[in-house]
């Protein structure tokens, strides 16, 4: 999170690890049956959760921080994970739209922008 703003809006990017706590995510299953989908919660305040920006399904759409919602009006935070074998990554796909989490024009450099279409190559911290 840019600054370790965990604001609402807040677009997620790329930094390098620096152990602060709003780079730290943690998984929770949405279904009892501990099955997918899943919210990705931020470290900083659980209460926050990785949005899609005005739920959008377009390319090209911001993941920022959001207040975790009720799961009647979750859908843009609802994810699955895979294993992006042979690339080697983790590949995060929006439950709703179906559209796969990435890095703006696939960028390692520090403070690009996370949004679709591309394959994360590194942490969730990292998006």
């Amino acid at each position: 999170m840019a600054g370790g703003n965990v604001t609402n809006g807040t677009p997620t990017i790329v930094w390098r690890c620096n152990g602060n706590t709003e780079q730290i995510w943690t998984v929770d299953f949405i279904a009892q049956n501990g099955r997918p989908p899943f919210l990705v919660r931020n470290g900083t305040n659980r209460n926050k959760c990785l949005s899609v920006a005005n739920n959008s399904r377009n390319n090209g759409a911001q993941m920022v921080i959001w207040d975790c919602k009720p799961l009647e009006t979750n859908e843009d935070q609802r994810w699955l994970f895979s294993d992006g074998v042979p690339i080697g990554c983790t590949i995060f796909t929006n439950w709703s739209s179906g559209k796969v989490m990435g890095v703006s024009a696939a960028s390692k450099h520090e403070g690009a922008a996370g949004g679709w279409p591309r394959c994360l190559t590194s942490a969730i911290t990292s998006i």
